[in-house]
């Protein structure tokens, strides 16, 4: 089981970079929101965050997640995402992230990481984003901010070393961002 911090920042369109940190208070990686084109974030500002891209970066700069926006008609009635994942020996692996949200309140959206076909879901009454294994009903991470005065600190616990802190912190920032 492995443990991990960040602070997402409280504008939504901020592009500020986001630092994640073991429990020692080590920085292992950053992530970073980003606009393809300059216009996007005017259009993002207008139609309430139509547009989110995310990247995030391990501790030698390298790209180990890159979360981008698919654009075309079913996508304005259900988001969906590229993601690339870049593992340890250089290897990329793309697939898509798809909203299975029914009810807005009870969140829900499915990928496939490296390993598994994940479904990440997170409940209005609850402040805990659960990453599921879709096969095994295994709940391989959690993420949850510390208390209702602290939203903007999140505390991140891995336990399955299938799942990374790039990809649950980038999948926990779209989440925060698009919901």
């Amino acid at each position: 089981m492995k443990k991990y911090r960040f602070k997402i920042p409280l504008w939504k369109l901020s592009l500020r970079t986001i630092d994640l940190l073991d429990e020692d208070g080590n920085k292992v990686g950053e992530m970073q929101r980003y606009f393809k084109y300059k216009w996007h974030w005017f259009i993002d500002l207008i139609f309430d965050h139509l547009i989110f891209n995310v990247q995030a970066r391990d501790i030698h700069g390298k790209t180990r997640i890159d979360i981008m926006e698919l654009f075309n008609f079913k996508s304005l009635i259900r988001d969906k995402w590229r993601l690339e994942i870049t593992d340890e020996a250089g290897r990329v692996k793309t697939s898509e992230i798809n909203n299975k949200t029914v009810i807005k309140t009870n969140e829900r959206i499915v990928y496939e990481g490296l390993n598994h076909k994940i479904m990440v879901m997170r409940d209005i009454g609850e402040k805990i984003v659960r990453f599921t294994d879709m096969e095994t009903k295994q709940i391989l991470a959690t993420a949850s901010y510390e208390s209702i005065t602290k939203f903007t600190s999140i505390d991140v616990t891995i336990f399955n070393e299938s799942l990374t802190i790039y990809e649950v912190a980038c999948i926990y920032l779209l989440l925060r961002v698009k919901h």
